[in-house]
């Protein structure tokens, strides 16, 4: 396609890749966040195996790029992530530019995506999207109509790159009609047609082999951080297989799905991260691209773009069996970058259909690229800001401060259960404190790693469902103090004597009875007194909300016991001090 006024300078497009990477760089997290965050993290410092499917290719990425001068191991993999940001902005480029978009609409798309919230804040802390999103547009680059191969090398490097992206994230899969289509369209080019088809199963070899790493590492691991037992081939298959979740579920909750939610969820989260123009501009992009065509043929790379559009949307989305709010919509919306990415390919052709309709000169495009670039900035460093609030860290911190030496401690949440082995192993913080998440125990790795760590087994039969009034008393009866961060069952307060102590709840045995109210008061006064989470109502993400939760409990609880003793002079003051550490509710 020949634009109709003259395109921007060979060199803009560089530089301006060049420019993302740079601002990827600067505003990288420094401090753990939730979710998967701080075993991405932790494995950065010391390498290890991952939950499953084991993210084989960016775990070994972290782990080369452990050298970093970086403020910390969070910060470190968040500079090693963001240069997958700046190959995912770079790909952008290239397919644009292969779909047919000039400089000016290539430039256009790519200040449209860059600099929106989504891809801006999954690229400035360890996350395996950003490398996703890479190998996404690579293929639509490599797949295009002008892409930068024929024949036997097309069907080669989609391979390669197919590769690497099954051994990185496993939802890369559902590129497969574009990349099907580019491999299809290599070898009919080829004129050595099985060869070409061989070389393109040959090339997959490489990235999968690093799935060979989850076994190397598992067996020579030593006291590294190890999710699952891939050192044997069955192991090591399920590992792959997500059979601790459930293959092909987001979440083994059994919870059922809501496919309407999740499918209005992508649809608003797309259109307004793209900041609504731009992802118009997107459809319609994708429209002309039909105009291009020469000749039937032609029009076929259009259809498979389409339908890799809605593989990676709609139908995937719609199977997700956790609900698209607070925690779940962080967890969810990760998930919208792929389909956010490969729409902003047409963008740029998008933009040049309409300077061709209008018609707009080099300054005029060049002041919408550089409007829309000022408007994601706007928006989107707010938004990265807002997500990398220290909020996690500084609770996981306080936690650790409250414990006395050689304390278990029995929670749940992403953000506990990952983010308490980043402080441990990764910074060496209070390695004598336990973490036990009850509900991996029916897991035969974690409690076999659990039960190394107290000298002595569970009695309890393996089995889906852990009974955890048991597991406290068996915690209990090792002599070691032990604390709940979050009330996951309210079996365990029925059960047996609980009371806070700080954020956490102390549980005593059976027939122990607690201190008198007033120590209880006086020793969180004290605790509160040093916690780095101060009060202050504010909106905060959802991670940190939910961290930040914990701190209002202590003084409800104590509130309510004042309250029941006939002192409501005493429960009211606590009543206010709970209600100055709760989170507002953000906004929708």
């Amino acid at each position: 396609m020949t634009s109709p006024t003259p395109d921007a300078p060979r060199a803009l497009l560089p530089a301006a890749v060049g420019l993302v990477a740079l601002v990827y760089a600067l505003t990288c997290a420094r401090a753990v966040l939730g979710g998967d965050n701080g075993e991405f993290a932790t494995l950065f410092a010391e390498g290890g195996v991952a939950h499953p499917s084991g993210y084989p290719l960016y775990t070994l990425w972290l782990r080369a790029w452990s050298w970093l001068p970086a403020s910390s191991p969070a910060h470190g993999a968040a500079l090693a992530t963001s240069l997958h940001g700046a190959l995912a902005a770079g790909a952008l480029v290239l397919a644009s530019r292969a779909w047919g978009a000039s400089r000016w609409g290539s430039l256009f798309a790519l200040a449209s995506w860059c600099f929106a919230s989504l891809p801006w804040r999954l690229s400035t802390h360890a996350e395996v999207f950003a490398l996703n999103a890479a190998v996404a547009l690579t293929v639509a680059w490599i797949s295009a109509p002008h892409g930068p191969a024929r024949g036997a090398r097309r069907v080669a490097l989609l391979g390669l790159v197919a590769g690497a992206g099954l051994a990185n994230h496993l939802s890369v899969a559902l590129v497969a009609p574009l990349g099907l289509y580019g491999a299809v369209t290599g070898v009919r080019e080829s004129s050595h047609r099985a060869r070409a088809a061989l070389l393109g199963v040959a090339a997959l070899v490489p990235g999968l082999a690093t799935y060979a790493s989850l076994y190397l590492t598992a067996t020579h691991a030593g006291d590294r951080y190890v999710w699952g037992d891939p050192t044997t081939l069955q192991g090591l298959v399920d590992h792959v297989l997500r059979k601790d979740f459930g293959t092909g579920q987001l979440s083994a909750s059994g919870a059922p799905t809501d496919p309407v939610a999740h499918v209005g969820f992508l649809l608003r989260d797309v259109f307004s991260d793209l900041h609504v123009l731009p992802a118009v501009l997107g459809l319609a992009g994708y429209g002309a691209l039909e105009r291009d065509a020469t000749t039937g043929a032609e029009v076929r790379p259009r259809a498979f773009l389409g339908a890799t559009l809605v593989t990676v949307g709609p139908p995937f989305l719609a199977r997700f069996n956790i609900p698209p709010t607070g925690i779940g919509a962080a967890v969810v919306e990760r998930f919208h970058l792929l389909p956010m990415s490969l729409l902003a390919v047409t963008i740029g052709r998008g933009f040049d259909r309409v300077a061709e309709l209008a018609p707009l000169g080099r300054n005029v495009q060049a002041s919408l690229c550089a409007a829309v670039a000022l408007v994601g900035f706007a928006r989107g460093l707010p938004a990265v800001r807002f997500e990398q609030d220290p909020t996690v860290e500084r609770y996981l911190r306080d936690a650790l401060d409250t414990l006395p030496p050689r304390a278990v401690v029995l929670g749940t949440g992403d953000h506990r259960t990952l983010g308490f082995p980043y402080l441990q192993r990764a910074l060496g913080l209070r390695r004598d404190v336990l973490f036990v998440d009850p509900r991996l125990l029916p897991m035969p790795h974690y409690r076999a790693r659990i039960e190394r760590r107290l000298g002595r087994p569970f009695p309890f039969p393996q089995t889906r469902s852990i009974p955890t009034v048991p597991v406290a008393e068996t915690l209990l009866a090792t002599g070691r103090t032990l604390f709940l961060t979050n009330v996951f069952t309210p079996s365990i307060p029925r059960a047996l004597p609980v009371y806070p102590e700080g954020i956490l709840l102390r549980v005593l045995r059976s027939g122990e009875r607690p201190p008198p109210p007033d120590q209880v008061l006086s020793r969180n006064e004290a605790l509160f007194a040093r916690y780095r989470v101060r009060p202050g109502r504010r909106i905060l993400a959802p991670w940190q909300a939910a961290a930040q939760a914990e701190y209002a409990r202590a003084w409800v609880t104590l509130a309510d016991t004042a309250a029941a003793a006939g002192r409501p002079d005493v429960a009211a003051p606590l009543r206010a001090r709970a209600e100055s550490y709760a989170p507002l509710p953000e906004t929708p």
